[in-house]
């Protein structure tokens, strides 16, 4: 299954802060988390979320496959994708 976002997580960025917000719980993520999170539609594999993080980046794909499969990990385990 593709990277999801759930449906109920709502994304924010105030000022140079990008907020993840789950019933009563908040989450701060960096800018890079950012994009991950906004790639995660259901349309991309994770293999192809960490290409577009490498070229966007403009980093070593090494570098983007392992802050990829760090966020997704997190992000599964805190329940907000799927």
């Amino acid at each position: 299954m593709n990277p999801t976002r759930v449906y109920y997580v709502v994304f924010r960025k105030v000022k140079d802060r990008y907020i993840l917000l789950k019933h009563d719980e908040t989450f701060e993520i960096n800018e890079v988390g950012a994009k991950i999170w906004e790639l995660c539609s259901g349309e991309r594999t994770e293999k192809e979320i960490t290409e577009e993080i490498a070229q966007y980046y403009s980093i070593p794909h090494q570098e983007a496959e392992k802050d990829v499969r760090e966020f997704l990990t997190d992000m599964r385990e805190l329940g907000l994708i799927e």
